[in-house]
């Protein structure tokens, strides 16, 4: 897209320029962190300031300040930064192939199957790719992917998070709910969305939550137990201190004596899918979801 006639543009050195005198609101310090003359740096925002036709900071001889236009400008040229270093960093990963790690998280045994099937196709087509599957915990399962301990994680869809992208549905699973074998449920067939509410029902400390699970639970009369992991979730359903939604097919992978798995008729199925931070994306990233999403076509 051509740029309007006359419009201001700034250089990348510029924006660095800018951007450090922004942070150390300092001509002295922005000085040497750049390894420049303070005169540069002083030249160089009195060209931006005619540039643009605006004062960008008010200047004494004790402080200096940014503007409401110079807050602006800073925000806005963060955020340019940002996408270029991560345009500039999928170019590299495009050059260099599939070179590189990715370690993928997922959470129930059903998400782990297809991970690590899609991590073996992966890996065959592309030795060069240093791929590991991991499971990773209920409560900090997204913070392992802001922090990049992980590159991927599987989750129920939809998240609404700006700092992830997610993939299309990979596959879905009937909604169910886990039991005390001693349970006045345990020996139906099957219940109704209206039985959940004297369910007494269970929910991770800070895990994963649909926006249908957390509706339910925010209407609920009376909040039940908290749980961290998959195993803890199972012991106290098999203890009798509650009881908890799952995935239908829970009963193939976590079969207990002590636990009663039970379909809920009309609630709708639970929808899986993998996420990842936007800014990191990148075509190992990109790779590894086109694996999954062809195994799941395949059935």
């Amino acid at each position: 897209m051509n740029r309007p006639e006359g419009a201001a543009t700034v250089e990348r050195r510029e924006m660095e320029i800018f951007l450090i005198l922004a942070e150390e609101l300092h001509f002295g310090r922005t000085a040497d962190r750049l390894n420049l003359s303070t005169a540069r740096i002083s030249q160089t925002i009195k060209r931006l300031e005619r540039r643009f036709g605006v004062v960008l900071f008010e200047r004494t001889s004790r402080r200096v300040e940014l503007t409401a236009t110079g807050a602006r400008l800073r925000d806005d040229l963060h955020e340019i930064t940002r996408q270029l270093d991560d345009a500039e960093d999928r170019a590299a990963a495009a050059g260099r192939g599939l070179r590189g790690t990715l370690t993928v998280g997922f959470m129930g045994a059903r998400a782990g199957r297809l991970m690590l099937r899609a991590a073996a196709r992966l890996r065959a087509d592309h030795p060069e790719c240093d791929i590991s599957v991991r499971e990773s915990p209920l409560r900090s399962a997204t913070d392992e992917l802001r922090s990049g301990a992980i590159q991927l994680l599987t989750v129920m869809l939809p998240v609404r998070d700006p700092d992830f992208s997610q993939s299309p549905v990979l596959f879905t699973e009937p909604r169910g709910l886990a039991v005390p074998a001693g349970h006045r449920f345990a020996g139906r067939d099957a219940i109704t969305v209206d039985d959940l509410r004297s369910a007494g029902l269970m929910r991770p400390a800070t895990g994963p939550l649909d926006d249908w699970d957390r509706n339910l639970m925010a209407d609920l009369p009376r909040p039940g137990p908290v749980f961290e992991t998959i195993e803890e979730m199972l012991a106290m359903i098999g203890a009798g201190l509650g009881s908890c939604l799952v995935p239908e097919g829970a009963h193939h992978y976590y079969g207990r004596p002590d636990i009663s798995y039970l379909p809920i008729l009309d609630a709708p199925p639970y929808r899986w899918g993998l996420i990842w931070r936007t800014a990191a994306d990148n075509e190992r990233i990109r790779s590894f979801v086109r694996s999954c999403a062809s195994l799941t076509d395949e059935g």
